[in-house]
């Protein structure tokens, strides 16, 4: 059941979604899905509402959290074609009103998320363009990060001084304390698609599983190069930039 504009659409982060496939997948969880059996499942407290309500427009669960036949589906796809090629077919058909206006893996950031204006709740957008964006880079369909073109008027100039900006701010990022939500401390101003992945990192001093950290991971890689491309063209000024600190 595909989702649409003046309805509310899910926004959950995207490896949380792609834990709980897996693990309803490879282990199996006790149903109907409630928030015990997701707090059972490691997921955090301040999500588990926010995962059952994307479950369920997801056509995943029903109403009563049962699972339905596309979950069923994912859990007896045979080897990892089949699995990938069910979660295509149903993203594209969950995502057809959306695709109709941008493709997230050719189009930047902004465009994909125009495409979910009119949907519910306004202000997590971004949320939705993460969810999207992380579950298409698990599903395969999002083989490389979209480019953004270089600016013709860029300039030696301008691209040193936004290489020494950028030191200086990365530098200024403050150590995460421990007691902020989750046990981790988002700088403000990033991405919100890098931003939605960062929140599901486990708290400090707790851990994963390894095949959990492995798929968090390999999405987390693609959504970042989505939202912070590279122009290799500037690879050269980069050198002589660092050429020149040496020297000094």
């Amino acid at each position: 059941m595909a989702i649409e504009p003046k309805g509310p659409a899910p926004y959950a982060p995207a490896q949380t979604v792609i834990d709980l496939l897996e693990g309803y997948r490879n282990r199996g969880f006790a149903t109907p899905f409630t928030p015990e059996v997701l707090q059972k499942a490691s997921i955090p407290d301040s999500l588990v509402n926010r995962t059952l309500q994307t479950f369920r427009l997801f056509d995943l669960i029903d109403d009563k959290g049962n699972p339905t036949d596309q979950l069923v589906a994912f859990k007896e796809a045979r080897g990892d074609d089949e699995y990938k090629s069910c979660l295509q077919s149903w993203l594209t058909s969950i995502y057809t009103d959306v695709l109709k206006y941008a493709d997230p893996a050719t189009d930047e950031q902004k465009k994909v998320s125009e495409a979910f204006r009119g949907y519910t709740p306004e202000g997590q957008r971004g949320r939705m363009v993460t969810l999207m964006i992380g579950l298409f880079a698990y599903a395969g369909l999002i083989e490389e990060p979209p480019k953004r073109p270089a600016s013709p008027k860029a300039n030696r100039t301008t691209k040193n001084a936004a290489g020494r900006a950028a030191t200086k701010q990365r530098n200024s990022r403050r150590t995460p304390d421990a007691s902020e939500k989750g046990g981790n401390s988002i700088q403000s101003g990033l991405a919100p698609t890098v931003v939605g992945f960062l929140e599901v990192l486990p708290g400090v001093g707790k851990k994963w599983t390894t095949e959990a950290r492995d798929a968090w991971w390999k999405a987390f890689e693609v959504t970042f190069n989505y939202a912070y491309p590279t122009d290799d063209s500037a690879s050269d000024d980069d050198d002589d930039l660092a050429n020149d600190e040496g020297d000094s």
